[in-house]
Order: C-alpha cells, then sequence, then structure tokens
C-alpha cells in the first residue's frame, strides 16, 4: 500500500483534514463528483482527490477557485498558514 504524503511543512494536518472535510461536503451537497468540481475550478481531479483526503495544502490560489466554484468565500475555509506554491 502506498504511502500517504503529509501535507505541507508548517500546516497542521488537522487544518488540512479540515479543509478536505469541508470541501467534500460541499461538493456533495451539490451533487457533483470531483472530476465536476476540478472542471469548475479548473484544476485536476487529483488535486481535488488530495485536498479532500488532506495530503495536501492547496496554494491560495486554487482554494480560491475551488471555493468560488462551491459558492463559498474564501473566509468559509478554515484558516491556515499557506506556503504552497500557486497550483
Amino acid at each position: 500500500m502506498a504511502r500517504q504524503p503529509s501535507p505541507s511543512p508548517g500546516v497542521p494536518e488537522f487544518k488540512a483534514k479540515q479543509v478536505g472535510a469541508l470541501i467534500k461536503q460541499e461538493r456533495e451537497n451539490n451533487g457533483w463528483s470531483q472530476s465536476e468540481l476540478a472542471r469548475r475550478a479548473g484544476v485536476a481531479k487529483q488535486v481535488i482527490a488530495n485536498i479532500e483526503r488532506g495530503s495536501v495544502v492547496a496554494s491560495v490560489n486554487t482554494l480560491a477557485a475551488v471555493a468560488q466554484s462551491l459558492d463559498l468565500s474564501m473566509h468559509d475555509i478554515p484558516k491556515s498558514r499557506t506556503n504552497a506554491p500557486n497550483g
């Protein structure tokens, strides 16, 4: 079984998981697949899967695109330090 990567350095794991849980809940509330959310946000499906698992912390630009696709404000996203590059 492949080892899951840990969240980005400097970001508490619970924040990454909390963000992921919110994104997944909102996506499911809309009745969308990960592929559909990825299409709407302009990112790869694997990006959505990794965010939902809490295995990565997305860049601010990526989170903004996902939030906008879900009709969320960035204020709805749990606060965390992101040092991730755009993408």
